[in-house]
C-alpha cells in the first residue's frame, strides 16, 4: 500500500495549480484581514459544491451580501485529519507534511 501511495502522491507533480489559491491559505488571505475591521462576516467554505450550484447561490444571495467565489486547491492528501486542519488561521505555516 506504501508504494501505491506514493506512486500516487508523485503524480501530483504541478499541485496546486499556478495561480490558483490553496485551501491552506484562504483563512489568512481572505477571513483575517475583514476581523480587523470588526465587520460582520459570513464565511461558507463548501466542499464538492458543483460550480453552477455555487453560482446560483451567489445569485440569490448577492440581492442582500456582498458575495464572491473564489476557486481553491486542496491541501494532499485529502484525507480529513489534513484537509479541516488547512482551513484554519495560520495553516500555511503550522501545517506540513
Amino acid at each position: 500500500m506504501g508504494e501505491l501511495q506514493k506512486a500516487f502522491t508523485t503524480s501530483f507533480n504541478s499541485w496546486p495549480i499556478e495561480g490558483m489559491n490553496r485551501n491552506i491559505q484562504l483563512f489568512d488571505k481572505y477571513i483575517t484581514p475583514e476581523l480587523t475591521g470588526k465587520k460582520k462576516l459570513a464565511y461558507l467554505l463548501v466542499d464538492a459544491l458543483r460550480f453552477a450550484i455555487g453560482k446560483e447561490l451567489e445569485q440569490s444571495l448577492s440581492s442582500h451580501f456582498t458575495v464572491s467565489i473564489t476557486p481553491s486547491c486542496a491541501f494532499v492528501p485529502t484525507v480529513t485529519k489534513y484537509a479541516m486542519a488547512a482551513l484554519v488561521p495560520n495553516a500555511e505555516k503550522a501545517l506540513s507534511l
